[in-house]
């Protein structure tokens, strides 16, 4: 953005993926969605053991996880 001319928040608003601790670290802090690693790693495991059961990988085995949006420095109002 820098850049380019352009200024987080002034210009734009910037979002990030996967809420780790660095990102709390940059200027500005970043906004980023949080993901519950501990939970997919487990939901991973679990298809994973029962693929090796049934000899096969699970068929529609889609799982769906709750995300949270940690708002931060980097995400402001819309400019008019």
């Amino acid at each position: 953005m820098k850049e380019s001319g352009r200024s987080v928040l002034g210009d734009v608003s910037v979002i990030g993926f996967d809420d780790t601790a660095p990102v709390a670290l940059t200027h500005p802090a970043l906004t980023a969605v949080a993901i519950p690693s501990r939970e997919m790693a487990q939901q991973a495991t679990n298809l994973l053991l029962r693929a090796i059961a049934e000899g096969a990988p699970p068929i529609n085995s889609a799982q769906l996880l709750r995300t949270t949006l940690v708002i931060r420095d980097s995400t402001g109002p819309a400019r008019r």
